[in-house]
Formats: structure tokens, sequence, C-alpha cells
């Protein structure tokens, strides 16, 4: 890594978006690093898969997010959901999306971004009990868990929170670029969550419960 690169991930770190921020790896993470969350997916329970990708994090360069929710948040966990089958709804590069399959705790689908020729392929798993959200890049690249909680900061506040991990190293500009793209994908699901009675038409639609 050059000097000014360090310099300006040291920067990153020091003065952090207080809702999305950059962490760089101290190690390199191995391949196929995120291949032990598609095994335990077919017999764990959610939460340990949860303990595997929080262990990936210390392995892999991570943007966090934790943005504060002025919807209901029980209304914002059911975007997560439509999101998670319709994810052109919110993500700015998103265009289209297709189902594949049914897996364990989830489903495949092929996501199609602007600029790229070939769709990525995802494993999507969710967990209701939690509000959680876990997508694995088919290739094993990536990652991002996102899931809505309550800080017991006094008054209970409530949270999308989550982070990227990305198994390999990430130019400045990348990293600029998919935090922008990070809060716009918050932006257009909040404002979403905001009309309760179309969440509920969505969600009807995609007979989501």
């Amino acid at each position: 890594m050059s000097a000014a690169a360090a310099a300006s991930l040291s920067s990153s770190i020091s003065n952090p978006d207080p809702c999305c921020w950059y962490v760089p790896s101290a190690v390199d993470g191995p391949d196929k690093l995120f291949g032990e969350l598609m095994t335990q997916s077919k017999t764990d329970e959610f939460k340990k898969l949860v303990w595997t990708f929080d262990a990936c994090r210390r392995q892999c360069n991570a943007i966090n997010f934790k943005f504060p929710l002025e919807a209901n948040h029980s209304v914002f966990a059911k975007v997560l959901y439509i999101g998670a089958q319709q994810p052109q709804r919110f993500i700015p590069s998103a265009l289209d999306c297709k189902l594949i399959g049914k897996i364990p705790k989830g489903f495949t689908r092929e996501v199609k971004f602007r600029g790229e020729k070939h769709p990525n392929k995802e494993h999507v798993l969710i967990d209701i009990g939690s509000d959680s959200v876990m997508i694995v890049q088919a290739h094993e690249e990536a990652a991002v868990l996102g899931r809505v909680i309550m800080e017991k900061d006094g008054i209970g506040t409530w949270y999308f929170e989550g982070a990227f991990l990305f198994n390999y190293s990430l130019e400045q500009t990348e990293i600029d670029y998919r935090m922008e793209h990070c809060k716009g994908t918050f932006s257009h699901m909040h404002d979403f969550a905001k009309k309760p009675d179309d969440v509920v038409k969505a969600c009807t639609a995609l007979q989501l419960h």
C-alpha cells in the first residue's frame, strides 16, 4: 500500500462518517473465505452464521454502516425483505433481479447491475426472527449482512446496521463509490418505509408475511 493510500485510509478511520465508514483488514483474507457460511446455512441456526460473518469481518476489508431509523422499525424490516427479492427498487445501480431457486434459509438470485456485462449470482439468507438478511456472492469474494436492531441507549433507538465484507483489496475510488452507494440504498429504503400502505401492497404482491 502506498503512503498516500495509507494516509487516506487512516483519515477515513480517524474521522469516520457517523453512519458509514471503512475499516481495512490487517491481514490478507484466505480464498473462499465465505464458503463456510454457505455450508453452515444448510444446518446451523442463523445466529451461528452471524458469528461466522463476524469472524470473517476480522479478515476482510469492511464497509460498516449504522443508520438511525425515523420510519417504524417493523415496517423497515419488511422493506428489507422486499429489497432481498427486488433489489432494483432501492439499489441505485441495480437494473433487474431474477430469482433462481430456493436454498436453506433463503434463495438464490441473479442481479444485473449497470455497467456490468453479466449478472451477479448471490445467495440470500433471511432470518425474520432477528430482522436480518445476509447475502453471499456466489464467487465468494464479498458478503453483506443487514439487520434492524434496537440499541439500549436509554431511549431505545432503532437502527439499520451491518457491514459489507470484501475478500480483496479496494482502491480509494471504489471505497468512496460503495459508501455513497450504501447511503443511497438506505435513503431509498427509508423513504419507502415511510409509506406503510405501499409496503403492505408490495409485501402482498410478493407473498411476504
